[in-house]
Parts: C-alpha cells; sequence; structure tokens
C-alpha cells in the first residue's frame, strides 16, 4: 500500500483497549466494515493521519507497541493518547472522519461516553494538580470528587475537557476525559487502572462478573422459558446483591454516569469475550441464531427455537 491512513480506534465495549491499522479507503469506510454482528458497539475514531506509506507506518507502530499486544490480534492494552503521541509524524495530515460530530453544551453531562468521574475514587485529593496531554501550560485544580477548578470557574472535567478542545478549534469525539489529563508522569485513566490492574479500564474484572451473568442467564431461561437477552440480563444484574459492590465501584472508576450503563458494559464484555472465544463460559451457552446476544444455558436441556 502506498498513501492511505493509519488509524487508531476505540470502542465504549472494549475499555482499555486500542485498535491500530491501516485502509487505503477512508477511515469512516473502514469503521463502519468493523462493526459486524459479533460487536456490540461501533468503533470511534481517536486519532487517524493521512501518510505516504500507510503499510509501512502501521508496521512501525506495531512493532513498537509489541508488549502491549493481544496475541494474533490488532489491539492493545494501552491508552490512546500515549499512541496518538507516537503517530504525530513529521510529515501528515490529520484525519477526522465525517461522524465526528461534538456534542451540544446541554448534553455534555449525559452521555455515556463522556465521564462523570468521582476523582476521590480515582485516588485524588483535593488541591491536586491535572495537566491537560496535549498542552503542558493547561491545568486544573481538584476541587472535590466531581469537580474541577480552571480559572477561576468550577466544572466536571468532561466539560472543561470540550472546553478547552473548543478553545483549540478541536471536536472532542472520542475517549473519556480521563485519557487528556496526566497526573504526574501518568494519564488519569493509567492511574485508575493502576488501582486495581484486573480492573483495567473497564472499571470491573473479567473475573468477579462473568460467574454472576453465568449464573443469572440460567434464572432467566427458567423464568422465561427463553433466550436471556442483553436488557433482561442487565435488568437482573442490576437487582443482585453478589453484583452490587462491583457495580458501585465500576461506576466511580468509570465514564458511565448511569448504573444501568456500567451494567449494560459489564453485559457488553459478555458477548464481546463469548465473540472472540476468551469467556471461559463460552461453551456453557448457546447464542440464539442468526448470531445474536441472547443466551440459553446447555444445562436446561434444548434450546426454544
Amino acid at each position: 500500500m502506498a498513501k492511505g491512513y493509519v488509524y487508531l480506534l476505540t470502542n465504549d465495549a472494549m475499555p482499555g483497549l486500542v485498535k491500530i491499522g491501516c485502509t487505503g479507503e477512508t477511515v469512516e469506510k473502514r469503521m463502519k466494515a468493523l462493526f459486524t454482528t459479533g460487536v456490540p458497539r461501533q468503533f470511534d475514531c481517536f486519532f487517524a493521519v493521512k501518510v505516504e506509506d500507510a503499510e509501512g507506518v502501521e508496521k512501525k507502530l506495531l512493532d513498537g507497541l509489541k508488549d502491549f499486544r493481544l496475541p494474533n490480534r490488532e489491539f492493545f492494552e494501552i491508552a490512546p493518547e500515549r499512541v496518538r503521541s507516537l503517530m504525530q509524524l513529521p510529515v501528515h495530515e490529520v484525519y477526522i472522519p465525517d461522524s465526528a460530530v461534538e456534542t451540544g453544551e446541554d448534553e455534555v453531562e449525559n452521555r455515556a461516553d463522556l465521564p462523570k468521574l468521582n476523582l476521590k475514587a480515582a485516588g485524588l485529593s483535593v488541591g491536586d494538580k491535572l495537566v491537560f496531554s496535549r498542552d503542558k501550560n493547561i491545568s486544573v485544580v481538584v476541587k472535590n470528587a466531581e469537580k474541577v477548578e480552571f480559572g477561576n470557574e468550577e466544572m466536571s472535567l468532561a466539560q472543561i475537557t470540550k472546553l478547552i478542545f473548543s478553545s483549540r478549534g478541536e471536536k472532542w469525539h472520542a475517549g473519556a476525559a480521563s485519557e487528556y489529563w496526566s497526573f504526574g508522569e501518568d494519564l488519569l485513566s493509567e492511574v485508575i487502572k493502576s488501582m486495581d490492574p484486573r480492573k483495567s479500564g473497564r472499571g470491573f474484572a473479567l473475573g468477579e462478573i462473568f460467574p454472576i451473568i453465568a449464573r443469572l442467564i440460567p434464572a432467566i431461561n427458567r423464568e422465561s422459558g427463553q433466550f436471556a437477552s442483553h436488557a433482561q440480563i442487565v435488568d437482573v444484574l442490576l437487582v443482585d446483591d453478589e453484583s452490587q459492590q462491583i457495580l458501585e465501584t465500576a461506576q466511580m472508576l468509570t465514564r458511565f454516569p448511569v448504573r444501568r450503563e456500567t451494567a449494560s458494559n459489564m453485559v457488553a464484555w459478555w458477548s464481546q469475550q463469548i465473540t472472540v472465544g476468551a469467556n471461559s463460559f463460552k461453551d456453557d451457552f448457546e447464542r440464539r441464531k442468526p448470531s445474536s446476544y441472547e443466551y440459553w444455558a446447555k444445562s436446561l436441556g434444548k434450546a426454544p427455537y
């Protein structure tokens, strides 16, 4: 491949992971092609550049990030802002897909991908300084669990992130606010992850929530006599006694301001891990055909088609 695009994609259903690749077509078309039945949510373009030798640039990135790569896949467990800094090439054209539309001011606090982060739960204290990753001259000070101070104003980290992007003539269209702020030498997202490495950017460990989901699905099957849908699993997860502390912790550490969004993300991870064959419970459940996100426990016998 000669001229083309090297892209860095994120997906709300795969927090903590980024996808790196290249294409001779538009990044928009590539994202649409990746949005298959096995992917719960559409990918977002965190950053992309148009270069003369797209395959060559991609290979250098993949080689340089091999320690962060998932086996045999173009997915990496690394903060996307770290990768973006490696893609700041001497000669390049930044590419923003047509789908990258900035959110209106009145929607900032309600979007699932704009985090209402509990800063104290993330390990910060009042008075701690956060520095904007793309301009070290811009900083904020933590005022309480939900607000930071910028100038003489107090606002959420999501609000100030949007404001700063706008002042720079850019659109904030991908990634949580914690991806764009540093605490010391680390990005805030990395600080959150370091609190419990098992949780990664998800705010929860797959090994702690998957056994609960595996227990809840057969109960749904028995009660309804049908496959358990994504929404049904979310409903029972929200009221299950064992899941409450996990949900509370995950909600504090991640981008989702509503607990249902947190539970939905847990179920999305369950489906994604079954899709890629990494869910240890994959052989215990049958998916409704054609491929969907509805499940039947094999232990209950023949599925109700």
